[in-house]
């Protein structure tokens, strides 16, 4: 709401349902989806909900838990430099490519949740959008690359020789 105070959203005064209808999907490691699973990777819990991230033949997968305790992680997949960041409040991660006027830039997450700063130029970005909001890199935009939210067996059953990040 800071960013976008006249933000409006539906309400249609509430749920009639006291619970949410996916809870014993959420918790039964055994019901996986409506095709099952394919390719078994017990490197995480079946459900375990992961970022998965593919640029070009590489993919990789970052843990929820990974990221909420960094809150960002700078790193580089396919020949690409990225930047992963996570905001807690929402539970949203995104991905961006870390090249901004062609060099590549180190982030770190600022103490307001919602930004992260690079060190080379201390320009503030806006860490869902990636937009530099102040700072020498001021209006510049971080490159979003496409990034999934979904639980690991899917991950693995597309991506079976996805690597893992910390791995």
């Amino acid at each position: 709401m800071k960013e976008h105070p006249s933000t409006l959203f539906l309400s249609t005064g509430g749920s009639s349902r006291p619970f949410d209808s996916y809870d014993e999907y959420y918790g039964d490691p055994d019901m996986i989806g409506a095709n099952g699973e394919t390719y078994v990777d017990n490197r995480f819990g079946t459900k375990e909900t992961v970022l998965g991230v593919a640029i070009g033949q590489d993919a990789r997968a970052y843990s929820f838990g990974d990221l909420n305790r960094s809150m960002l992680i700078n790193d580089a997949l396919g020949g690409m430099e990225i930047v992963v960041v996570y905001e807690q409040q929402s539970n949203v991660a995104a991905v961006f490519a870390r090249i901004v006027a062609g060099r590549a830039l180190t982030f770190f997450q600022a103490d307001e949740p919602l930004h992260i700063i690079d060190e080379e130029t201390n320009s503030v970005c806006n860490k869902l959008d990636g937009r530099a909001i102040s700072g020498p890199l001021e209006g510049e935009q971080l490159t979003m690359v496409p990034s999934f939210q979904l639980f690991w067996f899917a991950w693995s059953d597309f991506y079976p020789d996805t690597s893992i990040y910390g791995e």
